[in-house]
């Protein structure tokens, strides 16, 4: 052990390992496909196509640079870039320099930009109209991207960014489902399992920066980050690549990186109950049942955080400006609460040994249930259109001989 902390004492030893430390996440990131690709074709004023040309990429927000060539063909292809503003130019030998200065990429989404250049200088720059792309000619992914700031304006339960799968096109909740039960969802207590595209809630696959953020038996994210912290969000419920593969709609969220810039956010989010109406279901039962249960319980809610971004800088040492950034969040929740006691049914004396005449309905005798020999599955009324035949109760009322023994224990335990 001693000879692997040796060479790390001191302060550039120091520097060493804390930049060690910061470059492993930026690594790993580059293998995962929540990033997007820039493609594009690059000819000549006649249409003709330029092998060799030059492409320079670079991030408006952190200053970085990519380097790519266009092929024989002319075409260029830059992927495992972040989402985020570029500006991306073309240059050839003989032609002036074109570029489109800000174009907007998103989560793993393939931009096409294509340039035509023309005959000049190339001291010269012809800037091109970068438009917003509205149909991905390629690839067939279909879904909707929420960016950072409609996320954070967007009134969301517990800052819970899976209440966000409710924006996009052919969800619906779904009223129970494993997933509901068994998630996590911190101060979001109204999380509903979320149907897309007619197919069980189960069946959505959730990614957090390429990285699989689902449980693997119910298929409900484990990791809900910083809502403040996402810099995108889409959800893709049409097709897309196999590489996603495990899920019918595929939930992708993308997480902000630092910049050049120092940059962060705070915030506080408060709920209570006298900032609330009262309830008027609780009023009306404390009428009917005359109870004085409260019509506002008291609650607290404070949910809190925030966020952290910047380049890698130690002085003397590092300046990660264009190179090398960090980022980091932080979020909490306090929850206090009382609740209205809940009520327990007793029943009747009289329905506790068996009489029930006074329910609107029969109580049809089990034993005397038999399959219909005269059942016409087209009939539509009288005493064919049954498949069984049933007899109630007498006077809706079970012998106590036919109680069974389990309910005369109930009985006794109310009596």
């Amino acid at each position: 052990m001693q000879s692997w902390v040796q060479p790390f004492r001191g302060r550039w030893g120091v520097a060493a390992l804390l930049a060690a430390l910061m470059l492993l996440p930026a690594r790993a990131a580059w293998t995962q496909n929540a990033q997007g690709t820039i493609v594009g074709h690059v000819t000549d004023p006649s249409g003709a196509v330029i092998p060799n040309a030059k492409i320079t990429i670079r991030d408006l927000s952190t200053g970085v640079v990519t380097s790519s060539a266009t092929n024989s063909a002319g075409d260029y292809t830059v992927p495992a870039l972040n989402p985020g503003q570029y500006a991306v130019s073309a240059e050839a030998s003989g032609f002036s320099r074109a570029q489109a200065a800000n174009v907007t990429l998103e989560v793993q989404q393939t931009l096409r930009q294509d340039f035509r250049l023309a005959v000049g200088s190339q001291t010269q720059t012809v800037t091109v109209n970068a438009t917003t792309q509205m149909l991905h000619t390629d690839d067939t992914t279909i879904g909707q991207v929420l960016q950072a700031e409609t996320i954070e304006n967007l009134p969301i339960q517990g800052r819970d960014f899976t209440n966000l799968m409710l924006t996009n096109a052919g969800t619906t909740i779904e009223l129970g489902g494993d997933e509901a039960d068994w998630s996590y969802h911190g101060v979001n207590t109204g999380y509903l399992s979320v149907s897309s595209s007619g197919v069980q809630s189960q069946s959505t696959s959730y990614s957090i920066d390429g990285i699989y953020d689902a449980d693997y038996e119910f298929s409900t994210p484990i990791n809900i980050p910083n809502e403040n912290a996402i810099q995108e969000f889409k959800m893709m419920n049409g097709m897309y690549g196999a590489e996603y593969g495990s899920g019918a709609t595929q939930v992708n969220v993308n997480i902000k990186s630092g910049t050049n810039s120092l940059h962060g956010s705070g915030y506080e989010a408060f709920k209570a109950n006298w900032l609330q109406p009262d309830n008027q279901y609780v009023k009306v039962q404390n009428q009917v049942d005359g109870t004085t249960n409260p019509l506002s319980p008291p609650f607290h809610q404070n949910q809190f955080g925030g966020t952290l971004g910047g380049p890698l800088w130690i002085p003397h040492l590092y300046n990660g400006k264009n190179k090398t950034f960090w980022f980091g969040s932080y979020d909490e929740a306090l929850y206090r609460a009382t609740s209205n006691p809940t009520p327990v049914f007793t029943p009747p004396t009289a329905e506790l040994s068996g009489d029930f005449s006074q329910w609107p309905f029969p109580i049809y005798d089990p034993a005397t249930t038999i399959p219909n020999p005269s059942y016409d599955p087209n009939a539509t009324s009288g005493p064919n259109a049954s498949p069984i035949i049933r007899t109630p109760f007498p006077g809706n009322k079970i012998p106590s001989s036919r109680i069974d023994p389990v309910a005369a224990k109930i009985a006794a335990y109310f009596a």
